[in-house]
């Protein structure tokens, strides 16, 4: 007996081929800006870092 296409629940090929587009490419904006958030405070911490450190050295 030949599957119902009306009750199938596989979508066509190209919607397929769409949905899975726009999700990696959703899925890669979310890691953009993820990357972007952990980068901004990579450099937040040196610049305190940085200020410590300069606190911390003794005058000549």
């Amino acid at each position: 007996m030949p599957p119902d296409s009306r009750t199938s629940c596989t979508p066509s090929a190209p919607a397929t081929a769409t949905a899975t587009t726009q999700s990696r490419r959703s899925t890669a904006d979310r890691i953009q800006q993820r990357v972007d958030c952990l980068s901004r405070n990579r450099d937040a911490i040196l610049a305190c870092l940085a200020v410590v450190e300069a606190s911390q050295k003794p005058e000549s």
